[in-house]
């Protein structure tokens, strides 16, 4: 059973395909990681405004909402890894 996304996961979602667009165009593209897009998609969440966090924040609120009604039972326990 997947987690219910956080908020920034639900803004990562949101704008990596514009993100991902904008580092096709660029010339550098070839030399872009997926460290890059994690920095860059975290610096724009900082500058976000606090309304549009707060949007955010909503979502993944009724996000939550939604998971525990479809998987009441469910609780979350971490795996350790070997």
């Amino acid at each position: 059973i997947p987690r219910p996304k956080n908020a920034f996961m639900l803004y990562r979602m949101d704008k990596q395909p514009l993100l991902v667009q904008s580092f096709k165009s660029s010339h550098v593209a070839g030399s872009k990681s997926s460290k890059d897009f994690s920095r860059a998609i975290a610096d724009m969440w900082k500058a976000e405004t606090e309304e549009t966090r707060e949007w955010y924040r909503q979502i993944a609120k009724e996000e939550r909402a939604l998971y525990k009604q479809l998987f009441p039972e469910y609780k979350y326990s971490a795996v350790a890894k070997k």
